[in-house]
Order: C-alpha cells, then sequence, then structure tokens
C-alpha cells in the first residue's frame, strides 16, 4: 500500500502549525475579554503573510479549482490584514489613512467573495447535470458565504458610509475589540481552509470527511467560539442591519 504523507518541515508547515498554538491563546485571551496587543496583532499578520506566501510559487501548477479558492482566499486574507491595520491606525487617531485601507480592502474582498462564489456556484450546477453533485460540499459552501457575510455587510455599509465602522468604534465600547477578534479568526479560517485542501490533495482526508472538518474549523466552531466570548460586550452586530437599509437610494 502507497503511504501518503504530508511533508511539515518547511517554512509552511511550519507556520501552519504555529497557527493552531497562537489560534488557541488567541481563544484563551479573547474568553478573558482582553484587547491583542500590538506584538500579537504584528506577530499574527507576519504569521500569515508567510503561510500564504511560502505556497504561492506552487500554486500555478494546481487545477483551476485549486487556483481560484487559494487566489481568492489571499484576497479574504489580505482584506483582514488590512483591515487590522487601519484598526491599529485608528488608534493613532489617522483616520482618514484608515478610512482609504478600509475601503482598499473592502473593495478587494467584493472582488474575491464575487468571483469565488460565482465559481462555486456555476460548479455546483455543473456537478448536478453531471449526477455527482454532492450535497456536504454544497452545504459547506453555503456556511462559509454564511460566515463572510458579516463581511459582506461591512463592505456595503462602509461603502455607502466611509466611516461606518469608524462610527461603530466611537459609539460603542467594545465594537474594536470585536472588530480586532473578527479579523484574526478570518485570518485562521482561511488558512485552515487551505490545510484541508491540502490534505485532500494528498489523500488524507477526502470528500465528506474533509466538508465535515473544514465546515466545523472555519465556520461552526470560530463562530460558536467568537459569539461566546463576545457575549454581554457592548458592540453592534452588523448582520443584525437589514441590507436594504444600506443600499437603498434616497
Amino acid at each position: 500500500m502507497k503511504t501518503i504523507r504530508v511533508r511539515w518541515n518547511n517554512l509552511h508547515g511550519y507556520s501552519g502549525m504555529i497557527s493552531f498554538i497562537l489560534f488557541g491563546m488567541q481563544n484563551i485571551r479573547m474568553f478573558c475579554k482582553l484587547e491583542p496587543s500590538f506584538s500579537e496583532l504584528t506577530f499574527s499578520l507576519t504569521l500569515y503573510f508567510v503561510m500564504f506566501a511560502s505556497k504561492y510559487h506552487r500554486i500555478s501548477s494546481q487545477s483551476r479549482h485549486h487556483q481560484i479558492t487559494f487566489y481568492n482566499s489571499c484576497a479574504w486574507a489580505f482584506n483582514a490584514g488590512i483591515q487590522i491595520v487601519a484598526l491599529m491606525i485608528v488608534e493613532l487617531q489617522n483616520g482618514t489613512i484608515a478610512k482609504a485601507m478600509q475601503l482598499f480592502g473592502n473593495v478587494v474582498f467584493i472582488y474575491g467573495y464575487s468571483r469565488f462564489y460565482w465559481y462555486q456556484y456555476k460548479r455546483a450546477f455543473r456537478h448536478l447535470s453531471q449526477n455527482r453533485f454532492r450535497i456536504s460540499w454544497f452545504i459547506g459552501v453555503l456556511m462559509l458565504q454564511l460566515a463572510h457575510f458579516q463581511d459582506l455587510m461591512l463592505a456595503i455599509c462602509s461603502f455607502k458610509e466611509l466611516s461606518y465602522a469608524n462610527n461603530l468604534i466611537r459609539q460603542h465600547a467594545d465594537q474594536k475589540l470585536v472588530f480586532m477578534n473578527m479579523y484574526l479568526f478570518e485570518l485562521f479560517m482561511t488558512s485552515f481552509a487551505l490545510f484541508m485542501i491540502v490534505l485532500h490533495d494528498k489523500g488524507i482526508l477526502t470528500a465528506n470527511k474533509n466538508a465535515f472538518v473544514t465546515m466545523a474549523f472555519t465556520v461552526v466552531v470560530p463562530t460558536i467560539c467568537l459569539l461566546t466570548a463576545h457575549s454581554g460586550m457592548d458592540y453592534h452586530s452588523v448582520t443584525s442591519d437589514s441590507i436594504f437599509s444600506y443600499i437603498r437610494f434616497k
């Protein structure tokens, strides 16, 4: 029997293992309702940049499906990273630069969001017509889209009002902390999803098992952690707003 192994002794493997440890420590910090330090934010951004950059050069040889997944995951990770930097800049009272960065991050996010889910829905219809549609995979796509709904709403609200996120931070004492935790978790969720693609390619965890684990650790577990840790805090949930109240014409 052929033995299939994943190579861990490389930059991508090391950064991936460290991200799991970091995610665990961030959960502890979050449940203690502590703000992330400048060192934590800087380390997190550097770690995930290394993780994505160390994989970038090999993607061009992969299938179109994996290329689309990776490149659009980079777009989501870039948005999370630039939003974190913008929040750090807001803390330094430089609102103009922060708003410009937030706007740019939202544009990148919308581009990645639209391209990825358009491709996935076309793929779903194609599989349905070919009688190889897997409901577990499609449920995973829907749940991932649900997880991105907060970012989508935030982007739409920010397009209508550039200071939307910064106004929320001024109005609610814990809003900046909630945003920080959300974006840090998104970096982990995106990197974990890419890790599951690696396992699928290696034949280690495939089909429904892969979809189940991906769904659990990119949507269910992070969402439960965020909602539980932020319970009782003073913040505004962007998803509680009606989307139509922000895109309607005056």
